[in-house]
Parts: structure tokens; sequence; C-alpha cells
């Protein structure tokens, strides 16, 4: 190859040397130096890759597993669990964001329950209206069918009309009543208070 032959040299005693050192004036021996260098950082250099790759898998992790916490808990809560709540693990904006989040859910559980308990309310209101009206519409058409049955009869006809307005009268009562709750709960109306 052009490089010039090694020389060796025994190491101590001629007769009986310790071991033999060789020397070389040619590109042989730095090449091989070179080459030996070579390998040892290619080596360096995939066992620090591999190390850093598992440090940054395991960082990834701890970073990814609040959000992905996060991620379930939110379809949890779209799903209709209104429980779902996401774990505040650790600080910074991770945490920030967990808290926000859980505030968030908890705000929302208490809306729906209000709206929930108002429904409900809401229900028992319309079937009272619809019972205290009921009673003044049954009266008007048991006077109305007695009139129909005897058209003869003056004096109780005069006594059914009275009693067909006093009917009429709480009918309007019942409904304006209604009207104002209703202007009341959607806000067109402002309630007046006085003291007495």
């Amino acid at each position: 190859n052009g490089s010039e032959p090694a020389v060796t040299v025994p190491i101590g005693n001629p007769a009986r040397p310790v071991g033999d050192g060789q020397s070389s004036s040619g590109p042989g021996v730095g090449h091989e130096i070179h080459r030996a260098l070579r390998d040892t950082f290619v080596l360096a250099g995939i066992v620090t890759t591999a190390i850093a790759a598992v440090i940054g898998l395991i960082l990834g992790r701890r970073m990814t597993a609040p959000i992905s916490s996060l991620i379930a808990a939110s379809r949890r809560m779209g799903e209709g669990d209104l429980s779902a709540r996401a774990p505040e693990i650790g600080k910074g904006e991770i945490y920030q964001l967990s808290n926000a989040f859980n505030t968030m859910a908890s705000r929302l559980g208490t809306t729906i329950k209000e709206l929930r308990h108002e429904r409900d309310v809401l229900r028992r209101f319309v079937a009272d209206a619809s019972h205290e009206l009921r009673t003044p519409q049954t009266a008007l058409r048991t006077f109305l069918e007695l009139m129909g049955k005897h058209p003869e009869d003056v004096q109780m006809q005069s006594e059914f009309l009275s009693e067909s307005l006093q009917q009429i009268e709480r009918m309007e009562w019942i409904t304006s009543n209604l009207l104002d709750i209703a202007r009341l709960e959607g806000g067109v109306a402002v309630l007046s208070t006085r003291s007495i």
C-alpha cells in the first residue's frame, strides 16, 4: 500500500526482552489510530443518542400524560358524564389548564342542576295552572249545557250567566298572572316591590 515497513525493537534486555515496540514512519499506524478514534466516537455517538432518546421518551410521556387525561375527561364530559374531572398534576401551564377545566366543569354541573330544578318547577307550575284553568272551563261547559237543556227557565239562565261571568273573570285572572310570570321570567317586565 506504499507505506514503509514497521521496525520492531525489543524492549528491555535484547537477550530477554520484556516486549517489542514497533515504529513506523508510514501512514499505516496513523491510519489505524484514526480509525480506532473514529470507531470510538461513532460508538459514543450511538450510545449518547440512545440515552437521549430514552430520556426524551420518559420526559415526553410525563408531559403528555396530563394532557391525555384532560382529553379523556373532556370526552367523558362531552358524552354526558358531568362528574368527569382532569387530574391536577404538576405545575405550570398544564396544571393551570387542568384547574381551569375542572372549575368550568363544576360550574357547568351546577348550572345544569339549576336548570333541571327550574324545569321541574316549571312542570309543576304548568300542571297547577292547567288544573286551575280546567275548573272554570268545566263549570262554564256545565252551565252552557244546562242552559241549553232548559231554555225556558229564565231565572236559572240568569243565575248561570252570573256564575259564568265569575268563572270567566277567574280565567282572566289566571291567564293574566301567567303572562306576568312569563314576562318576569323572560326579562320583559321588572318586578316592583313596595313596603306595606
